[in-house]
């Protein structure tokens, strides 16, 4: 079965955010390594008056490192930090919403449908968030129903001797009391303003 997809760009805003970050750091990382080993080079210069003396190529280079090796171990250093510094924040951005759907969706899984999941500014998936809660509020609207035509029937039931549709009814109840709507803290204030 093949699975080609035929459309490359899919959600373009994305995607564009996405490419515009790995480039900048695919930028930065040379750049920052260039700047670093001009700096290095610049203080084995400063540093060592011998320098115009001796013969240019990796002879120079092991001659320098023999004297300045610190240095170059601090420019590594500061260069890998620097890039896992990068990395990590771009990853940050990718991780938190990722968490934030997996603690979503185990909610989902113990019956408490959010109505709301916070993600900050800049983060990535914005609008998976958005569908995601578009599609947790229909289900939380079509229990809230479901829940009101349940009590219905169990109350129009109870004029009706029908032991079997008032097992089905009562499945029905327990299937449904297991699922509850956890709206967010302003909402709830507004609901429990109106029933007030």
């Amino acid at each position: 079965m093949e699975n080609k997809r035929t459309q490359h760009v899919v959600d373009r805003a994305f995607q564009v955010r996405v490419a515009t970050s790995l480039t900048a750091i695919a930028v930065l990382v040379p750049v920052v390594l260039l700047i670093g080993g001009y700096l290095v080079w610049t203080f084995a210069v400063i540093n060592n008056p011998r320098i115009a003396d001796m013969p240019f190529g990796w002879q120079l280079v092991g001659n320098l490192l023999k004297d300045q090796w610190w240095l170059a171990l601090l420019f590594v250093a500061a260069f890998l930090a620097f890039s896992f510094a990068l990395v990590f924040y771009y990853t940050h951005r990718i991780a938190g919403p990722i968490y934030r759907f997996r603690w979503l969706f185990d909610e989902l899984a113990e019956g408490r449908i959010q109505t709301r999941v916070q993600l900050r500014e800049g983060d990535c998936f914005e609008n998976l968030a958005s569908g995601i809660l578009r599609a947790n509020s229909a289900l939380a609207s079509s229990i809230n129903q479901m829940k009101t035509a349940a009590a219905a029937a169990s109350h129009e039931l109870a004029a009706v001797e029908n032991r079997a549709l008032a097992e089905h009814i009562a499945a029905i109840n327990r299937a449904l009391d297991r699922f509850s709507v956890v709206l967010p803290a302003k909402a709830a204030e507004a609901d429990a303003d109106n029933t007030a």
